[in-house]
């Protein structure tokens, strides 16, 4: 038996009508597919819920209801009872439940489930409504021959506003998936776009979102009230299970009815599917990173003082490596209109306008590819090994931009590894805590609390991205700290390590926060890892502060992998004492990992890396040391102790 970890997403019809105050809103059933039957245990299940106010007079939220239900089993409901102040605007909403245990109960043993999620808003009407689940589980891979992913594809957005004529947000954008996924005997189980924006309203006329495959007939994505004239931030999911996969196709969006909306138009192309395992011999990995942080405003004007943020990625599966359609959705916060340049690797650099509108309640979305298909160029290629990312960012002002972030999308085929690719990168979801029943400025984030729990006895975190989402109360700057608590057995022994740090312009507006932030740098790469820092898989607790009111959950995606090598000799020359083993890094000459044997014979470390080179050093005292060569991981790391043997002990 060999246990793995796996996130799989599946969303729900999207409700493009408009709902009365209080009236609940129970969403189409759909089926959930997981074939991993054995030993499945699911680890983390959150309901994501998003709605948009349909108020016309300026009204405030008291109350939220959030169902699921499976199969026969009944709705199982929880009420948050909390009042958002309404500011004077049209406001949209995330909310987000972890129905674990709901899961864990009611789901069954089969390999497939129905499904139902529910909401009621007390105090508004709501316009548009989306949801979708996220659902992290642990299975058996030694007996899964039919496994099921879910792969994100970022389409590029667009440089401007939307119009009210119905066009191509861009060239090569929609891929032919039967080609693009290259696992065998494909079953597509869900295939949906989730597009994120700021509507860009500046007026009191409403309009709706308008999206279009090809020539086909435009779907409208629901009205969007505007008696409060206000640009609000909103996330739409089109689900598109009758897309033909044997083509490419052309994306089009429009604002039907009102000219100059939305900006801009970020959208992400899910696919979950199944496939046969034991009959595919390449790959596709699809990975979730954090790509950008920055907790200052990124007011650099011009290239020469741009903001630049560094993502190293390790690639370990077997070759041959292709990087395939990759790109990062950013998040960024503007008083007005702004100019906003992103460039990553090679690629040159490309501007999007983002235009303000009459009161902003939300951030801006912008999604920029950075494989070969973007209009930018390509950043550069994958290789196994260490990949390094550059991605630079800078605006056309030096005063209105704040809390930027990035969720890096990147996708890569491979061949299978000689354990399956449960042991490839791959990304996880954990649910980190839901809404609050209160609306404060310092939270403790005690529940839910999933812990990482990796069933590998030896991994590498390749990312580690906290996404923080919820209400923000009306404020013109704002900040806000989310900090995990240090164990006492960790590096320091005690307090609370930074994880999220950002700087928030705004106009004055309740509004939805949602950012993303690199956590990873805070805890162990891998058991064993010398590096300071907090044990991925040690309970703990989560805090936020913030200089105003809010109301946020938080999640996060691991990415790791669990493919090793072996780096092994035999030691020489000892005297029968206890023999110091330690395995550097042949680049940096730092210390990987450690371990002792007694005496002569053999000694092997399991490395997580085969592409960069390593070395061995053996101390039993001053006069019996050495090094071994210097090479990749292998056998052959021999070592003589001598005295002069060597210098580099730990």
């Amino acid at each position: 038996m060999a246990l793995r970890t796996k996130t799989v997403e599946y969303p729900f019809v999207t409700n493009t009508t408009q709902t009365a105050t209080a009236t609940r809103l129970d969403f189409a059933a759909i089926t959930v597919y997981i074939p991993e039957t054995s030993s499945r245990t699911f680890r983390s299940v959150i309901l994501e819920i998003g709605t948009r106010g349909g108020e016309t007079v300026a009204a405030s939220i008291t109350a939220w209801l959030m169902g699921i239900k499976l199969g026969a089993v009944a709705f199982s409901d929880v009420t948050t009872t909390l009042t958002l102040t309404n500011t004077g605007d049209q406001q949209g909403h995330v909310f987000t439940r972890d129905v674990t245990a709901y899961f864990v109960t009611n789901f069954g043993a089969g390999a497939s489930q129905t499904c139902q999620a529910g909401l009621t808003v007390t105090g508004i009407g709501s316009g548009p409504t989306y949801a979708k689940l996220i659902i992290t589980y642990e299975y058996d891979d030694d007996s899964a021959t039919t496994r099921v992913k879910t792969v994100r594809i970022p389409i590029e957005s667009p440089t401007a506003q939307l119009t009210a004529t119905l066009a191509s947000i861009g060239t090569n954008q929609v891929p032919n998936l039967d080609t693009f996924l290259p696992e065998a005997s494909k079953t597509y189980r869900s295939v949906w776009f989730e597009s994120y924006y700021n509507d860009g309203g500046n007026a009191t006329t409403d309009f709706q979102l308008a999206l279009a495959l090809d020539a086909e007939a435009e779907s409208s994505r629901g009205n969007l009230e505007q008696a409060l004239n206000s640009s609000v931030f909103g996330k739409d999911i089109w689900i598109r299970d009758d897309m033909t996969t044997n083509a490419t196709h052309d994306l089009k969006a429009r604002s039907n009815a009102t000219a100059s909306r939305f900006s801009l138009l970020a959208v992400v192309l899910h696919v979950t599917y199944e496939y046969d395992h034991s009959a595919s011999t390449s790959i596709m990995n699809s990975l979730v990173l954090p790509f950008a942080d920055e907790s200052a405003f990124p007011g650099s004007t011009t290239s020469a003082d741009k903001g630049r943020f560094a993502r190293a990625v390790w690639i370990e599966e077997p070759t041959t490596i292709t990087q395939a359609q990759s790109g990062c959705l950013c998040f960024a916060n503007f008083t007005g209109s702004v100019t906003l340049t992103l460039q990553a690797g090679a690629q040159s650099s490309r501007a999007y306008s983002l235009t303000a509108g009459s009161v902003q309640a939300g951030p801006y979305a912008v999604c920029h590819r950075i494989d070969s298909g973007s209009a930018a160029g390509a950043w550069g290629s994958l290789a196994r090994g260490k990949n390094t990312i550059n991605f630079d960012r800078w605006v056309g002002a030096a005063s209105g931009a704040s809390n930027f972030s990035s969720i890096l999308y990147l996708n890569y085929t491979s061949g299978k590894a000689t354990d399956g690719d449960g042991v490839h990168n791959h990304s996880t979801c954990w649910s980190i805590c839901d809404m609050a029943n209160a609306l404060t400025t310092q939270r403790n984030l005690a529940s839910p609390g999933r812990l990482f729990n990796l069933p590998e006895s030896l991994w590498y975190v390749n990312g580690l991205c906290y996404e923080v989402l919820g209400t923000m109360t009306g404020a013109s700057a704002s900040g806000a700290v989310m900090q995990a608590e240090i164990q006492s057995a960790e590096e320091r022994g005690a307090g609370w390590w930074d994880l999220l740090n950002c700087l928030y312009l705004s106009d004055g507006e309740l509004s939805v926060f949602w950012t993303a932030s690199a956590g990873a740098m805070a805890f162990n790469r891998y058991p064993g890892d010398p590096t300071p820092a907090m044990d991925v898989e040690t309970t703990r607790q989560y805090r936020i502060c913030s200089v105003t009111n809010m109301s946020l959950g938080v999640r996060a995606w691991l990415t790791y992998h669990a493919i090793t090598a072996t780096v092994s000799g035999t030691i020489s020359g000892s005297a029968g004492g206890t023999v110091n083993l330690y395995l550097h890094c042949g680049v940096e000459d730092c210390k990987l990992l450690s371990s002792s044997r007694s005496g002569d014979g053999a000694y092997s470390f399991t490395w997580l890396d085969d592409t960069q080179s390593v070395y061995v050093s053996a101390y039993e005292d001053a006069t019996h040391k050495g090094l071994s060569k210097k090479a990749t991981a292998t056998s052959g790391f021999d070592v003589s102790l001598a005295a002069g043997g060597g210098e580099c002990y730990f």
